[in-house]
């Protein structure tokens, strides 16, 4: 059984609203030239660039991400090299939970910060395996999450060590 994990629906829906912010604010600059306001109109342009290429950034680099799972591997593709973790290699599988920056500092958080994260934390899973490989996943990036936290703890093998209640500020 292979079953495929893609983004989350609310990193396009975040991607949305900065295009959606982008179009109002390139509207709003040519305004602003059009009444021969340059400085404020230039400014304007510039954030609706800005905001322009951090959308297409956020779905160029998170949004073509998909996990699949298969009974031999776990396989992340969307960003090169593809990575493929065979199950029998894991050693260790932790689910963390804590503020995003505290996260960001220890090397835990993937991605971009999102605003709902900064406001109520993130959860995150780390996979590592032989040799010295490690991965890791991010609620807020994936969906389905829950369902593919389930099919990794049913697919590593029963010597790996699980810790799905680590806490950010446990030192390992």
């Amino acid at each position: 059984m292979e079953r495929t994990y893609r983004a989350s629906n609310g990193l396009y829906l975040y991607a949305l609203f900065l295009f959606i912010d982008a179009v109002a604010a390139g509207w709003e600059a040519w305004r602003r030239f059009g009444a021969e306001q340059v400085i404020s109109g230039a400014l304007l342009a510039l954030v609706a660039v800005i905001a322009l290429f951090l959308a297409g950034l956020l779905v160029w680099r998170w949004g073509r991400i998909r996990v699949i799972i298969t009974p031999e591997a776990l396989i992340v593709r969307g960003e090169l090299p593809v990575r493929r973790v065979y199950w029998a290699d894991v050693d260790r599988v932790r689910e963390i939970r804590g503020p995003s920056y505290d996260l960001s500092l220890r090397g835990l958080l993937p991605g971009p910060f999102l605003p709902h994260g900064i406001v109520r934390g993130e959860t995150v899973l780390e996979v590592i395996a032989r040799p010295g490989m490690r991965l890791v996943f991010r609620q807020a990036l994936i969906e389905g999450y829950d369902a593919f936290r389930q099919d990794v703890l049913r697919s590593i093998s029963k010597t790996a060590e699980v810790d799905i209640h680590a806490r950010w500020w446990r030192d390992d």
